[in-house]
């Protein structure tokens, strides 16, 4: 009965599991996993040595990709972690990274046997289940070595009868978000992933007052020396209006469709 218990309990989260996103506590890092059915894909790993615990707490025992939104250690990190634990089978990077890729990223790579790492291009898309993913900055090859390299993905999801969306940041901040916005309407986006862990320079008033997200999330390690997510940027996002939570206070954040968009779902 327990062999059978377990066999159903890893069958019902391996090829079952409800469509969600849930921002990881993996410390002062990001890691933002997103799930429907039998997919699994990261955005960013957080930093090593706490990645595999978040996954497994959430009952994800494999992974159809990682993207990576640039090359700093508390993004890539927890690739590391991966190996003989949870199989992956793809890692994405910004176009014209891959040739910066530090070694121990490089040898955390091969060390899970996944395909060569891949480069992801302006406006590519990313389709599984009922999610889509599109690189909506950088426009031109980055060496990703830097916070403004970082890929700003659109995540949107429907299945007919519910949706939501999101944009994630990286560690991009109000520059490269004015940027975007210079160039694309995010109007009515549900969830905003704050950029660099809700830094001072993270985002403005004008660009929180003009995107209107009805929720916002940071991820951040409790103690953190550099004071993430500020008091300036957590101010501002609640003059918007927006539901603002940290990993270093929340745990794990999960948000679920609804036919009226975004929710959180409570553990």
């Amino acid at each position: 009965c327990l062999i059978v218990s377990l066999g159903l309990w890893y069958a019902g989260n391996r090829c079952f599991a409800p469509a969600r996103i849930c921002v990881l506590d993996v410390g002062q890092g990001d890691a933002i996993l997103i799930q429907e059915g039998s997919h699994a894909i990261l955005v960013d790993a957080g930093p090593e040595g706490s990645l595999g615990e978040a996954l497994l707490r959430n009952a994800v025992f494999h992974l159809d990709a990682v993207l990576l939104s640039h090359l700093h250690s508390d993004h890539y990190g927890g690739i590391a972690d991966l190996a003989g634990t949870i199989p992956c089978e793809r890692i994405f990077m910004a176009a014209g990274s891959v040739s910066s890729a530090p070694e121990e990223l490089v040898a955390a790579a091969r060390s899970l046997d996944s395909h060569p790492f891949e480069e992801l291009s302006y406006l590519d898309e990313i389709r599984f289940g009922h999610f889509l993913l599109t690189v909506i900055a950088p426009t031109e090859e980055v060496d990703g070595l830097e916070n403004g390299d970082s890929m700003f993905l659109l995540l949107t999801y429907d299945d007919g009868r519910r949706r939501m969306s999101a944009l994630l940041t990286g560690d991009g901040e109000s520059g490269e978000l004015a940027d975007v916005l210079s160039r694309m309407d995010m109007a009515g986006i549900d969830i905003l992933k704050v950029g660099h862990h809700g830094s001072e320079a993270s985002i403005t008033a004008e660009q929180a007052g003009q995107l209107g997200f009805a929720y916002a999330f940071a991820s951040a390690g409790a103690g953190n020396p550099f004071g993430h997510p500020t008091d300036r940027c957590v101010g501002i996002l609640a003059d918007s209006g927006t539901l603002f939570a940290c990993t270093k206070d929340a745990g794990d954040i999960e948000m679920v469709p609804t036919a009226e968009g975004a929710r959180p779902r409570r553990r």
